[in-house]
């Protein structure tokens, strides 16, 4: 029924001609993302390491925080690991734990097609890194401050010396209101036997609404490291704010 008095309200809207946004059609939305895969990075690939298996790997990262941190009741684990807010030297973080981890997957590699051909290829199974992810959403029923994030919003905690930095130029030949911020913040790995690690970390905070078309704006907070040694990392962050269309 919601989804039905959506569709008139759009209708309404767009014979009318008006340029207001919908209110009902507004959603806030925030995502948080841990992807862990292991192996050697070789330019935009991850190369399986030798070893098949590994056991005893600990991955501490930043979580969203604000004066508390998240609550990760329904972040998505995969098989065999486990999820935990522990307290570090740096502040509460994330501790994601396996016993024992495949490092390793079989998948297809893609097989061209010649044109014309009605035959079906047989792809060829090829051993790939293999990656673990971590996912959790909220959808709050407030606007996000996608502006200034750091003033009452979930970000990704720790952050040490968080410094105004300038913004890529498609940002900012598309955005009027963007700013991009760098910080450092802390990132602890190990594994027996040791192997290398990648490792991405992803917050992102949206509103979205209909106003003549779907719009938005966002804000991304993330890093991406590659420890290859046991212990703790300083890894260097990401802000990106103000992102999309603002109603004045």
């Amino acid at each position: 029924m919601r989804a039905f008095i959506l569709l008139l309200l759009v209708a309404a809207f767009l014979l009318a001609g008006c340029s207001e946004p919908i209110e009902e059609s507004f959603t806030h939305t925030i995502d948080y993302s841990v992807s862990v895969t292991f192996g050697e990075l070789q330019g935009d690939v991850v190369k399986p390491p030798s070893v098949d298996e590994i056991e005893n790997v600990t991955v501490i990262v930043p979580l969203p925080a604000l004066d508390y941190p998240i609550d990760i009741e329904n972040l998505s684990c995969p098989k065999g690991w486990k999820a935990e807010i522990v307290e570090t030297p740096y502040g509460e973080m994330l501790k994601l734990s396996g016993e024992k981890v495949k490092t390793w997957v079989m998948s297809p590699m893609p097989v061209p097609v010649e044109e014309g051909s009605n035959a079906t290829p047989t792809p060829t199974m090829v051993k790939r890194a293999a990656s673990y992810d971590f996912e959790l959403t909220l959808r709050p029923d407030r606007e996000i401050n996608t502006l200034n994030p750091i003033e009452g919003e979930f970000v990704l905690k720790p952050k040490f010396d968080l410094r105004e930095v300038g913004c890529p130029e498609e940002y900012t030949k598309h955005y009027r209101n963007v700013k991009c911020y760098e910080y450092t913040t802390m990132l602890f790995y190990s594994s027996d036997p040791a192997v290398n690690a990648d490792v991405v970390v992803w917050l992102n905070g949206r509103n979205n609404w209909f106003q003549m078309g779907w719009t938005g704006n966002e804000f991304d907070d993330y890093f991406f490291a590659h420890p290859n040694s046991s212990g703790w990392h300083e890894i260097t962050g990401k802000l990106e704010t103000g992102q999309g269309v603002y109603i004045e």
